[in-house]
């Protein structure tokens, strides 16, 4: 079984004190890209020559990480949060991220046990692996709609995470991206993604719920291994998505209701993967419901006709996955 390896800089193997940073202003390190003419922020400098569980750069508190940097009479953007950067600050409680920002390297917030809140802007597009791996008092975080990926183990044993909001721009999940986010409840795969990684959401224990969008072709080994909570599986393609090793191990698939678009019942049931699932419910892909919006139950997820997710009910057809597990076809007048 695969495991996500979290690897701080600090567990590279120098023997001596090495400063990784061009210039310090206003409390924060940065790296000069002098071609660019860019900065990114960084860390102080590291030893194995002391305990290097001790490494991380001494930002603590509410850091605020400014758009522009005035160095040497010269105005330099701020682009991106290095590679560990913030590596170990435990006392680092809250960070802002200005809109100057497009990516968020790996291990960038690793191990920030303290961390409680941070801002990602629109700006970034990329979340690198392991950028927020451990951090124990995480509970919530959006990621903005400019995010195309989200790395290896990029949440990894965020134990507190109880919600996650993943946008319709993110087009892939990699390995362990959520992996023992022990808390997290319940989760829609956006309408944009085609693959889930690898032990993507392993052992999830309080994961009720999923929906799966009609974009998935592929599930990695082991993506809903250990979410043993798992009372309802949504599918929302006619056809099973592939499935490869141990998908759904350690979910009781004798009470856990698998709910799949009319017609494809059998197609599931004869899938490798999905023909573990004992009570196989098919939803009504033609029939309409009509339901005004005074009497109509309240919903938990909500999609248009071609499986793509939106915030509310539209006027006209929508897909309801309602918080009993039950999927209707429902007209919003």
């Amino acid at each position: 079984m695969k495991r996500f390896l979290f690897l701080c800089l600090a567990a590279l193997t120098l023997q001596a004190p090495c400063f990784a940073y061009d210039a310090y202003v206003d409390g924060i390190y940065y790296n000069l890209d002098t071609i660019a003419r860019t900065f990114t922020v960084t860390f102080e400098s590291y030893s194995l020559s002391e305990n290097y569980y001790n490494y991380g750069s001494p930002y603590t508190g509410s850091v605020d990480i400014p758009s522009t940097v005035e160095y040497h009479n010269t105005s330099y953007p701020v682009t991106s949060i290095g590679s560990s950067a913030f590596c170990r600050c435990s006392s680092l409680t809250s960070v802002t991220i200005p809109n100057s920002v497009t990516s968020i390297e790996s291990n960038a917030f690793g191990y920030c046990t303290g961390l409680a809140s941070i801002t990602i802007p629109n700006s970034v597009t990329n979340i690198g692996d392991g950028a927020f791996g451990y951090c124990a008092s995480l509970a919530s975080i959006t990621i903005p709609n400019s995010v195309t990926s989200i790395g290896d183990g990029a949440f990894y044993s965020c134990g507190s995470l109880t919600s996650i909001t993943i946008p319709e721009s993110v087009a892939s999940i990699a390995a362990d991206a959520f992996g023992y986010c022990s808390s997290l409840a319940s989760i829609t795969i956006p309408n944009s993604v085609t693959s889930i990684g690898n032990w993507a959401f392993e052992f999830c224990a309080s994961l009720t719920s999923i929906t799966i969008p009609n974009s998935v072709t592929s599930i990695g080994d082991g993506a809903f291994c250990g979410c043993g909570s798992l009372s309802s599986v949504t599918s929302l393609s006619l056809e099973p998505p592939t499935c490869w090793y141990d998908v759904f191990s350690g979910v009781d698939t004798s009470t856990c209701t698998l709910i799949v678009p009319e017609g494809s019942k059998a197609a599931y049931a004869a899938a490798y993967g999905w023909s573990d699932f004992l009570n196989i419910k098919e939803y009504d892909t033609t029939g309409v419901q009509s339901v005004s919006s005074a009497g109509e139950a309240k919903g938990s997820s909500f999609f248009t006709l071609d499986g793509k997710q939106v915030n509310a009910p539209q006027k006209g057809v929508n897909i309801i996955r309602y918080s009993d597990g039950t999927v209707r076809k429902v007209l919003v007048k």
